[in-house]
């Protein structure tokens, strides 16, 4: 009998393990349930950064020539989740800009740092920089501020997100375009 208690067992612990499903597959990132997640997510991101900077790839500003050279300065996060990756924001708005090709994109003051040891690295290394530098300076700075507003009651959670760009000429601290996005999450409880 504890033999064949010990094979039942057996066949019964190998059907459970292969039915289990420990695969592992790709999702789309737009394609995000809001449903799901009453929090931040990457759908949040792809929206802020295509929705708000479309209105920028058709200001007067696009049009000039040469290009407007703009420092994007890391998005600075007021919510009250610390995990937001503000790095990852700021990274895709740069690249929407780059995509749009209407403007000369440069690193912002937080990845300067970097950029100088570098530089540094080379001087020391090679006498010099080769070639000759030219250094370039951003007509503009786009800054970026994330804030949250959140409240419960009456069996519902809703959590908001505030998400403000602008776009700063460094010289005259006009500001020259700026664009307010809303994203809003409500959950029952």
């Amino acid at each position: 009998m504890p033999k064949s208690l010990l094979i039942l067992c057996l066949i019964s612990s190998f059907i459970w393990i292969t039915s289990c499903d420990h695969s592992v597959h790709r999702v789309d990132p737009d394609n995000v349930d809001n449903e799901a997640n009453l929090y931040w997510d990457i759908k949040d991101v792809n929206i802020l950064a295509k929705e708000m900077l479309s209105s920028l790839e058709s200001h007067r500003l696009a049009a000039q020539q040469p290009p407007a050279k703009i420092a994007v300065y890391k998005v600075k996060n007021s919510t009250q989740e610390p995990l937001i990756n503000t790095k990852d924001i700021t990274e895709t708005i740069i690249t929407e800009l780059i995509r749009f090709g209407s403007y000369d994109v440069i690193t912002g003051a937080d990845e300067l740092g970097a950029i100088q040891q570098f530089e540094d690295y080379q001087e020391d290394e090679y006498g010099g920089l080769g070639g000759g530098s030219q250094e370039v300076y951003p007509e503009y700075a786009m800054l970026g501020h994330i804030s949250d507003f959140k409240k419960a009651g009456q069996g519902i959670r809703d959590n908001a997100y505030k998400f403000t760009l602008k776009l700063t000429h460094i010289k005259s601290r006009r500001i020259i375009w700026q664009e307010t996005k809303d994203i809003r999450k409500q959950q029952s409880q």
